[in-house]
């Protein structure tokens, strides 16, 4: 399983994927995070991330919807991590909060790409927590 494209939503052709980020509390443990995800086979991503105020490298990883074993273990290694929550997104770009703790899933709406000129106008509270591909800022709104 490999990604096609450049672009974000080029990964795959809009394969749905999980977002995981690359700290543990204000501890960079992306190249453990890469080892752990490499190992299993799972191929990904880096990006830059923005989780509530903290930036860190984020991954992005795809997976196999009909496969329940991609998801379970990928929220695993988040847990392995210390993650607070991992982000899915299903193909159409809907987004979830899968909280770790409790298991508590919370709708964010659209995983939606803005221009660097766009995103300087969103609101602050919208730019606490956004991804960075290179190309494009994605803000679930």
């Amino acid at each position: 399983m490999g990604f096609n494209g450049s672009k974000f939503n080029g990964y795959g052709n809009k394969k749905p994927v999980v977002l995981l980020g690359g700290n543990m509390g204000d501890k960079d443990v992306s190249s453990e995070i890469a080892k752990s995800l490499k190992s299993l086979g799972f191929p990904f991503r880096i990006v830059d991330g923005v989780y509530k105020g903290m930036v860190e490298k984020s991954f992005v990883i795809p997976y196999e919807v009909d496969n329940n074993n991609d998801i379970n273990t990928l929220i695993g290694i988040s847990e392995h991590f210390n993650q607070e929550s991992v982000l899915i997104l299903d193909r159409n770009r809907n987004a979830k909060l899968f909280f770790i703790d409790g298991f508590k899933i919370t709708k964010l709406g659209k995983f939606t790409p803005f221009t660097e000129k766009e995103f300087n106008l969103l609101s602050d509270d919208l730019k606490e927590s956004y991804t960075f591909d290179g190309d494009y800022y994605y803000v679930c709104i």
